[in-house]
Formats: C-alpha cells, structure tokens, sequence
C-alpha cells in the first residue's frame, strides 16, 4: 500500500496547498481522536473547511480550472488510501504489541493506541 501512495502522490504532484489542505486533513484521522474534546472537534471543523474553501480559490483562481472535478476525485482517492494505510499501520503495531515481535517505542504506541 505504500508504493500505492508515493505513486499516486507522484502522480497527482500535488501543489503545496493541496498537500496543506491533506495533511490538514488527516491530522484529524488519528486513531486517538475519541479523546480529544468536543471544542477541539469544532475548531479542527471549522479550520477544514477554511482548507478547502481555499482549495476551491486556488482551483479556480490560480490555477483556472473551471471544471477540477476529476482533480478532486484524484486528491480524495489518494487520501483514502493514506487514510487506508494508517489504519493498516495502527493494525499491524497492535499485531506487534500482543504478539511482542518487536520492540516498540512507548510513545509510538500511545498515538496508535485507541483508549
């Protein structure tokens, strides 16, 4: 799956505004979201949707794309299959934890950690 993502990173070559606006956006998936607060949960709403409000400026005022629909569907794609990765990720460092197959950082863990 990670050859999926740097070829599909590679080929979208995503602006730097697009790469803010993802990475923006999956700050949020982490697998520990449940515990952060309800006030959290709106600002990092409200910020996203700045994202992609900005996204949309940049689509049809820098780079005059009246129709970026087929970008978009790209861009989405290709954030779902990071989002698919860290989900496989956080899979496999539990696999590793119960299984003790290696030697894990404490700190690793408490971001990968659901409670």
């Amino acid at each position: 799956m990670k050859k999926g993502v740097v070829l599909g990173l590679k080929r979208i070559k995503p602006t730097e505004i697009e790469f803010c606006v993802m990475c923006l956006h999956l700050m949020f998936l982490h697998p520990g979201i449940q515990n952060i607060t309800d006030e959290t949960v709106e600002i990092g709403n409200f910020w996203r949707q700045q994202a992609f409000q900005e996204l949309h400026e940049h689509y049809t005022r820098e780079l005059f794309l009246t129709n970026y629909a087929g970008r978009l569907g790209e861009f989405m794609s290709l954030m779902s299959m990071i989002e698919k990765n860290s989900i496989q990720k956080r899979e496999n460092y539990r696999i590793a934890e119960v299984f003790s197959l290696i030697k894990l950082s404490p700190l690793l863990m408490t971001f990968y950690r659901d409670s």
